[in-house]
């Protein structure tokens, strides 16, 4: 079965700094497979080489078994590659529901629709709105992003990357800055979606990753030091010494 996202040697220096050292992982249909790693790992680094908006220096990157290491973002993102939850992309002054009509368009004519936004035709809304629905934002469809609470606003982000029919899901630490609250309901909604379509997860709750991930890759010092299931991975000396005790996250 090919992987819905292989990396293949990866390996980026900024000078004498090595950031991703020969980097290998994949990521299988319908599973949820995170990254986790400690302050310095270069989680970000590696993110942005899968993402395109970094060139690595040697490796490969697949995406559905197509070799996109010299493509940039906008093409991985109209071949599947959907990204989320680093930096918003939502438009405040628009409704949940066009912000996620922007996706639709989007997808259908592959490149973002100019701004400001015609009328919705029935078809756009319809779908706009089971989007919605599917993260729990169904009576929050017409209410402007800037009105929605920060928890709303990543579960919108989830809708509009869901409507963008993607091959991946790249989620970029889903909970930062939610609360107890929304932590849990982003995690439930998370994990409904596990299956239907795969996803690599970099967050720095554990809580929330040996809950959701069905594998988790541990990144040291630019490389991999364990790959496996969760428990395999909680049980690991070298990842239990390197990592599980310190929690704090990167800022490479």
């Amino acid at each position: 079965m090919t992987p819905v996202l292989r990396l293949q040697g990866i390996t980026k220096a900024y000078g004498a700094l090595v950031v991703s050292e020969d980097v290998s992982l994949d990521v299988r249909p319908g599973e949820i497979h995170a990254l986790i790693g400690p302050n310095g790992a270069g989680k970000t680094t590696l993110i942005g080489q899968i993402a395109g908006r970094i060139v690595p220096d040697e490796g490969r990157v697949f995406l559905a078994g197509e070799d996109v290491t010299d493509l940039p973002a906008a093409a991985r993102a109209r071949r599947g590659l959907a990204r989320t939850f680093q930096i918003s992309a939502l438009v405040a002054d628009l409704t949940a529901r066009e912000n996620v009509a922007l996706a639709i368009r989007a997808r259908s004519a592959g490149r973002l629709m100019p701004f400001p936004l015609p009328g919705l035709d029935r078809r756009c809304r319809t779908e706009a709105g089971e989007r919605l629905a599917e993260v729990g934002l169904g009576d929050r469809a017409d209410v402007l992003v800037s009105a929605l609470s920060h928890g709303e606003r990543r579960a919108l982000e989830l809708a509009a990357a869901l409507a963008l029919e993607p091959k991946l899901l790249l989620l970029d630490e889903p909970l930062a800055g939610t609360g107890h609250d929304e932590s849990r309901a982003l995690v439930k909604l998370i994990g409904r979606l596990r299956g239907r379509i795969p996803m690599l997860l970099v967050e720095h709750d554990m809580d929330a990753v040996f809950r959701l991930a069905d594998r988790v890759s541990v990144l040291v010092y630019g490389r991999i030091v364990a790959t496996g299931t969760p428990d395999e991975v909680r049980a690991d000396p070298l990842v239990r010494s390197a990592y599980l005790g310190e929690g704090e996250e990167d800022a490479c």
